[in-house]
């Protein structure tokens, strides 16, 4: 039996349509397009669904939203300045573009929370959950990191010690935490 051409483009529009509707969950890991430096600190990039966030960076640059979080792991093969520092902490940004529909309740930080990365045709979807922190927002369905560094938390968990950065011009600008006025740090990465 065949099928006139009205009804198989019909049906080949459904099923587009099908097809562009279908929502992927991957993890935020898998975003990174620029994976390199954490490649060759972790040997892979480490997970980043479960973070402690210190601050929120939202732009109308973009428009992004920028996290600085301190990732759930040190790497094993750590540079010999952050072990000869006793550093044990590692904390980068991750950048999110063309960022739409930003909502956020709740900014106590810094607050260790969940971040779950879904993919809705072109869109990604993310949604922030932790004490004292909830956000949520579309963007493009990649990320980008960088100013990777780490430190040494003090006894109360602070990362206002000194910071040892993995790029040559991060480490030549800062050895600490810039303040958030700060265009270098915040609004590139």
């Amino acid at each position: 039996m065949s099928t006139s051409a009205p009804t198989a483009r019909k049906e080949a529009d459904r099923c587009q349509d099908a097809r562009s509707t279908i929502t992927t969950t991957q993890t935020l890991a898998d975003s990174v397009e620029n994976p390199q430096d954490l490649i060759s600190l972790y040997g892979r990039v480490p997970s980043l669904d479960t973070v402690k966030i210190r601050s929120v960076h939202v732009s109308r640059l973009g428009p992004m939203v920028k996290l600085r979080v301190d990732l759930p792991t040190y790497p094993d093969a750590a540079p010999a300045q952050w072990n000869e520092f006793h550093c044990d902490t590692v904390q980068c940004q991750i950048e999110f573009v063309n960022v739409s529909n930003f909502r956020m309740r709740n900014s106590t930080l810094p607050s260790v929370a969940d971040i779950a990365f879904s993919i809705d045709g072109g869109t990604a979807m993310v949604e922030i959950e932790g004490p004292g922190l909830s956000a949520a927002f579309n963007c493009l369905p990649f990320t980008l990191i960088g100013h990777i560094g780490a430190f040494k938390a003090s006894n109360e968990g602070s990362d206002s010690g000194r910071h040892f950065y993995v790029r040559k011009i991060d480490a030549r600008l800062f050895d600490s935490t810039p303040s958030l006025h700060q265009g270098a740090f915040y609004d590139s990465i």
